[in-house]
Formats: C-alpha cells, sequence, structure tokens
C-alpha cells in the first residue's frame, strides 16, 4: 500500500473522491499490481521449500514417494517423476501469475 504514489491519491482527492473511493478505485489496483510478481514468487518458493503441498491442495507427494520406493525399490524412477510434477504444478503456477500480472497491467501497456 505504500508504494503506491503519493500524488495519485492526492489527485483522488482533488477530484473529490472520498477516501474509500480513492481506496478502491486507486490504491487497490495499483498494489496488487505492484504486489503481484513478488507474491507468485512467495508462492512457488514455498511450494518447493516444504513437502507438505497443502498451499495447492494435493497430498503429501513427498511422503507418497517414499511409500512408493519402499515397494518398488526403484527411487530414482519415483523422485524423478516427483520432480517433474512439482516443475509442471511451478510452471503452472508461473504462467498464472504472468496471465494475471498481464491482464492488470493491460492499461499500462504500449
Amino acid at each position: 500500500m505504500l508504494a503506491v504514489e503519493r500524488g495519485l491519491l492526492e489527485a483522488g482527492a482533488a477530484l473529490g473522491m472520498s477516501a474509500t473511493h480513492r481506496f478502491i478505485y486507486i490504491t487497490t489496483p495499483l498494489a496488487i499490481r505492484i504486489a503481484l510478481p513478488a507474491y507468485g514468487n512467495e508462492v512457488i518458493s514455498l511450494m518447493k521449500s516444504t513437502a507438505l503441498a497443502s498451499t495447492i491442495t494435493l497430498v503429501d507427494m513427498t511422503g507418497i514417494g517414499r511409500t512408493i520406493v519402499a515397494e518398488t525399490f526403484a527411487p530414482y524412477q519415483v523422485f524423478l517423476s516427483l520432480a517433474i510434477v512439482y516443475v509442471a504444478i511451478t510452471w503452472i503456477i508461473q504462467r498464472s501469475v504472468k496471465r494475471l500480472e498481464v491482464y492488470l497491467g493491460r492499461s499500462t501497456a504500449r
């Protein structure tokens, strides 16, 4: 919220907008555009750094991988498959955040 330029808020006040309207129509959209790339990186980092993939509503994939390795004695194939799944999920999140950035920044695109 602090990254939104003060001059934009002053311009809204000069146009007669109330504090609520300035917050809804000026501060919030700009703050979301500014924070979205960092938020997307944080979501991806959280998914990678935790074995509990509950943030993406999946079961603990690493735990399932260990169970399969204990039954099949094929750690390379299992964990390679698991890595491919993680890469696919990360790619989907990254592309979704990028599309949202492009959509929200359409008014500033040249």
